[in-house]
């Protein structure tokens, strides 16, 4: 409902000035005193649960065989998967 659409917001809210992105967890103990009774591992789970939906709505995307072969092309020249996934926000373990 909507306080969870209000916990979702400054979760994601909280990490948009440092890159976005899977890589970049927000400050979880930070954001507690806004959500009195949200508890830690509840804000732990509600970020979790968005990251796994990203990465399931674009493992397609990154699956595509010109896509793979961009990646292996970008790895073969010297670029580390864990660049390579932060640059296309996607886990490096899933290349």
């Amino acid at each position: 409902g909507e306080e969870y659409n209000r916990v979702r917001s400054a979760l994601f809210s909280s990490t948009s000035g440092s890159g976005g992105g899977l890589f970049v967890q927000p400050n979880f103990t930070a954001l507690l005193p806004q959500f009195p009774e949200v508890s830690y591992d509840t804000l732990v789970s509600i970020f979790a649960q968005d990251c796994v939906s990203r990465v399931k709505v674009a493992h397609a995307v990154h699956r595509r065989p010109e896509r793979v072969e961009g990646y292996c092309e970008r790895w073969q020249a010297g670029e580390s998967l864990v660049d390579i996934s932060e640059t296309i926000d996607f886990p490096p373990c899933n290349l």
